[in-house]
Protein backbone atom coordinates (compact mmCIF):
# COMPACT_ATOMS: atom_id res chain seq x y z
CA UNK A 1 0.00 0.00 0.00
CA UNK A 2 1.66 3.44 -1.06
CA UNK A 3 1.90 6.05 1.57
CA UNK A 4 -0.87 7.78 0.30
CA UNK A 5 -3.08 5.15 0.34
CA UNK A 6 -2.09 4.46 4.35
CA UNK A 7 -2.90 8.30 4.74
CA UNK A 8 -6.32 7.81 3.93
CA UNK A 9 -6.89 4.93 5.46
CA UNK A 10 -5.32 6.09 8.85
CA UNK A 11 -7.37 8.98 8.43
CA UNK A 12 -10.77 7.35 8.38
CA UNK A 13 -9.89 5.39 11.17
CA UNK A 14 -9.44 8.11 13.49
CA UNK A 15 -12.67 9.55 12.09
CA UNK A 16 -14.65 6.90 13.31
CA UNK A 17 -12.46 6.74 16.82
CA UNK A 18 -12.76 10.59 17.12
CA UNK A 19 -16.50 10.53 16.65
CA UNK A 20 -17.47 7.81 18.79
CA UNK A 21 -15.39 9.57 21.63
CA UNK A 22 -17.33 12.81 21.26
CA UNK A 23 -20.51 11.33 21.08
CA UNK A 24 -20.02 9.10 24.23
CA UNK A 25 -18.65 12.54 25.67
CA UNK A 26 -21.53 14.06 25.09
CA UNK A 27 -20.49 17.10 23.20
CA UNK A 28 -22.39 19.03 20.61
CA UNK A 29 -23.59 17.30 17.20
CA UNK A 30 -20.79 15.53 15.16
CA UNK A 31 -20.57 16.23 11.70
CA UNK A 32 -18.29 15.41 8.40
CA UNK A 33 -16.87 17.78 6.10
CA UNK A 34 -15.09 16.26 3.09
CA UNK A 35 -14.17 19.02 0.11
CA UNK A 36 -12.30 17.93 -3.23
CA UNK A 37 -10.85 20.93 -5.30
CA UNK A 38 -9.79 21.35 -8.86
CA UNK A 39 -7.08 24.23 -9.59
CA UNK A 40 -5.16 25.37 -12.28
CA UNK A 41 -2.28 28.00 -12.45
CA UNK A 42 -2.53 30.36 -14.57
CA UNK A 43 0.35 32.73 -13.55
CA UNK A 44 2.72 32.85 -10.99
CA UNK A 45 0.08 35.24 -9.11
CA UNK A 46 -3.01 33.60 -10.39
CA UNK A 47 -4.91 30.69 -9.29
CA UNK A 48 -8.29 29.44 -10.59
CA UNK A 49 -10.13 26.74 -8.76
CA UNK A 50 -12.01 25.69 -11.34
CA UNK A 51 -14.25 23.61 -8.87
CA UNK A 52 -14.68 22.62 -5.32
CA UNK A 53 -17.50 19.81 -4.20
CA UNK A 54 -17.69 18.95 -0.48
CA UNK A 55 -20.30 17.31 0.82
CA UNK A 56 -21.31 17.41 4.60
CA UNK A 57 -23.13 14.99 6.50
CA UNK A 58 -24.91 15.74 10.40
CA UNK A 59 -26.77 14.39 12.86
CA UNK A 60 -23.88 12.58 14.17
CA UNK A 61 -22.42 11.62 10.75
CA UNK A 62 -25.87 9.60 10.43
CA UNK A 63 -26.97 11.45 7.34
CA UNK A 64 -26.61 13.91 4.33
CA UNK A 65 -26.94 17.49 5.92
CA UNK A 66 -25.37 19.94 2.80
CA UNK A 67 -23.34 19.74 -0.51
CA UNK A 68 -21.18 22.99 -1.36
CA UNK A 69 -19.91 23.63 -4.86
CA UNK A 70 -17.95 26.72 -5.58
CA UNK A 71 -15.06 28.28 -7.77
CA UNK A 72 -12.87 31.07 -6.58
CA UNK A 73 -10.04 33.17 -8.63
CA UNK A 74 -6.97 33.94 -6.30
CA UNK A 75 -4.40 36.73 -7.33
CA UNK A 76 -1.42 37.07 -5.01
CA UNK A 77 -0.66 40.64 -4.80
CA UNK A 78 3.07 40.48 -4.02
CA UNK A 79 4.54 38.68 -1.09
CA UNK A 80 1.99 39.99 2.13
CA UNK A 81 -1.46 40.44 0.34
CA UNK A 82 -4.01 37.96 -1.67
CA UNK A 83 -7.73 38.82 -3.36
CA UNK A 84 -9.74 36.00 -3.91
CA UNK A 85 -13.53 36.66 -5.47
CA UNK A 86 -15.30 33.43 -5.43
CA UNK A 87 -18.69 32.24 -6.23
CA UNK A 88 -20.65 28.94 -4.39
CA UNK A 89 -24.11 27.36 -4.70
CA UNK A 90 -25.27 25.51 -1.46
CA UNK A 91 -27.73 22.74 -1.07
CA UNK A 92 -28.84 22.08 2.29
CA UNK A 93 -31.21 20.08 4.59
CA UNK A 94 -31.33 21.02 7.96
CA UNK A 95 -34.26 18.54 8.62
CA UNK A 96 -35.20 15.17 6.51
CA UNK A 97 -37.98 16.72 5.01
CA UNK A 98 -36.59 20.32 4.58
CA UNK A 99 -34.52 21.35 1.48
CA UNK A 100 -32.99 24.90 1.18
CA UNK A 101 -30.86 26.35 -1.83
CA UNK A 102 -28.66 29.14 -1.74
CA UNK A 103 -26.17 31.26 -3.98
CA UNK A 104 -23.62 33.19 -2.58
CA UNK A 105 -20.94 35.46 -3.87
CA UNK A 106 -18.26 37.52 -2.30
CA UNK A 107 -14.43 37.90 -1.78
CA UNK A 108 -11.32 37.36 0.44
CA UNK A 109 -8.59 39.56 0.95
CA UNK A 110 -5.89 38.20 3.03
CA UNK A 111 -2.73 39.19 4.64
CA UNK A 112 -0.20 36.58 4.58
CA UNK A 113 3.30 37.44 6.76
CA UNK A 114 6.50 34.34 6.73
CA UNK A 115 8.95 34.38 9.61
CA UNK A 116 11.39 31.84 10.63
CA UNK A 117 9.21 29.16 9.59
CA UNK A 118 6.02 30.53 11.12
CA UNK A 119 3.02 31.44 8.65
CA UNK A 120 0.39 34.14 10.10
CA UNK A 121 -2.45 34.98 7.65
CA UNK A 122 -5.39 37.32 8.12
CA UNK A 123 -8.63 36.97 6.00
CA UNK A 124 -10.99 39.24 5.78
CA UNK A 125 -14.46 37.56 4.00
CA UNK A 126 -17.45 38.77 2.90
CA UNK A 127 -20.15 36.31 2.26
CA UNK A 128 -23.17 38.30 0.13
CA UNK A 129 -26.58 35.85 0.45
CA UNK A 130 -29.97 35.98 -0.75
CA UNK A 131 -32.21 33.13 1.79
CA UNK A 132 -35.57 33.17 1.30
CA UNK A 133 -35.17 36.27 -1.76
CA UNK A 134 -34.40 38.57 1.59
CA UNK A 135 -30.40 39.93 0.60
CA UNK A 136 -28.11 39.57 3.69
CA UNK A 137 -24.35 39.46 4.38
CA UNK A 138 -21.83 38.00 6.69
CA UNK A 139 -18.39 39.03 7.50
CA UNK A 140 -15.79 36.53 8.65
CA UNK A 141 -12.41 37.23 10.11
CA UNK A 142 -9.80 34.31 10.46
CA UNK A 143 -6.65 34.34 12.34
CA UNK A 144 -4.79 31.33 10.92
CA UNK A 145 -0.69 30.19 12.26
CA UNK A 146 0.91 27.17 10.65
CA UNK A 147 4.51 26.03 11.25
CA UNK A 148 6.61 22.66 9.99
CA UNK A 149 6.87 19.62 11.92
CA UNK A 150 9.43 17.48 12.74
CA UNK A 151 7.65 15.00 10.01
CA UNK A 152 8.92 15.78 6.06
CA UNK A 153 6.70 17.78 4.78
CA UNK A 154 3.89 18.21 7.26
CA UNK A 155 2.66 21.87 8.53
CA UNK A 156 0.72 21.85 11.85
CA UNK A 157 -1.68 24.62 12.30
CA UNK A 158 -4.22 26.32 14.46
CA UNK A 159 -6.85 28.84 13.14
CA UNK A 160 -9.54 31.26 14.88
CA UNK A 161 -12.79 32.55 12.70
CA UNK A 162 -15.89 34.96 13.80
CA UNK A 163 -18.55 35.76 12.08
CA UNK A 164 -20.92 38.89 11.70
CA UNK A 165 -24.67 38.03 10.34
CA UNK A 166 -26.57 40.87 9.36
CA UNK A 167 -29.40 39.13 9.38
CA UNK A 168 -29.28 39.17 13.59
CA UNK A 169 -27.56 42.58 13.91
CA UNK A 170 -24.59 40.79 15.44
CA UNK A 171 -21.67 38.50 15.96
CA UNK A 172 -22.96 34.95 15.46
CA UNK A 173 -20.52 32.24 15.70
CA UNK A 174 -16.71 31.33 16.29
CA UNK A 175 -14.78 28.79 15.05
CA UNK A 176 -11.63 27.30 16.26
CA UNK A 177 -9.57 24.92 14.60
CA UNK A 178 -6.62 22.42 14.32
CA UNK A 179 -4.93 20.81 11.55
CA UNK A 180 -2.21 19.52 9.37
CA UNK A 181 -1.43 19.61 5.86
CA UNK A 182 0.73 18.05 3.52
CA UNK A 183 1.88 18.47 -0.12
CA UNK A 184 3.29 16.21 -2.59
CA UNK A 185 3.71 17.64 -6.45
CA UNK A 186 0.47 18.20 -7.64
CA UNK A 187 -1.65 16.90 -4.50
CA UNK A 188 -2.28 18.02 -1.38
CA UNK A 189 -4.14 16.89 1.87
CA UNK A 190 -5.50 18.91 5.06
CA UNK A 191 -7.00 17.11 7.46
CA UNK A 192 -8.98 19.02 10.88
CA UNK A 193 -11.13 19.34 13.59
CA UNK A 194 -13.05 22.57 14.34
CA UNK A 195 -15.22 23.39 17.16
CA UNK A 196 -17.92 26.17 17.10
CA UNK A 197 -19.31 28.23 19.60
CA UNK A 198 -22.57 30.16 18.45
CA UNK A 199 -23.35 33.38 20.11
CA UNK A 200 -27.22 32.99 19.38
CA UNK A 201 -28.28 28.97 20.59
CA UNK A 202 -26.23 26.29 22.10
CA UNK A 203 -28.69 24.08 19.50
CA UNK A 204 -25.83 25.56 17.04
CA UNK A 205 -23.07 24.31 17.89
CA UNK A 206 -21.80 21.39 16.19
CA UNK A 207 -17.81 19.97 15.77
CA UNK A 208 -16.53 18.54 12.47
CA UNK A 209 -13.88 16.30 11.45
CA UNK A 210 -13.40 17.51 8.04
CA UNK A 211 -10.72 16.57 4.78
CA UNK A 212 -9.37 18.27 2.33
CA UNK A 213 -8.12 17.17 -1.13
CA UNK A 214 -6.56 19.37 -3.66
CA UNK A 215 -5.55 19.05 -7.36
CA UNK A 216 -3.69 21.38 -9.23
CA UNK A 217 -2.58 21.17 -12.92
Amino acid sequence: MTFRKTLIVLAWIATGLVRETLVAQGLPEQQQWSEIQISRRLSDRIRWKILEVSPRFGDDISRFITLKLGTNVNWRAGRHFSLAPFFQYYLRRPTPDRTIREFRGGGDATFILTMANWTFQNRHRVDLRNLDHKPSWRFREQYYLSHPSPWKDLDLYTSYEFFYDSRVSRWRQTRMYVGASRDWKKWSLDAYYMLTDSHISKDEDFNVIGYTFSYQF
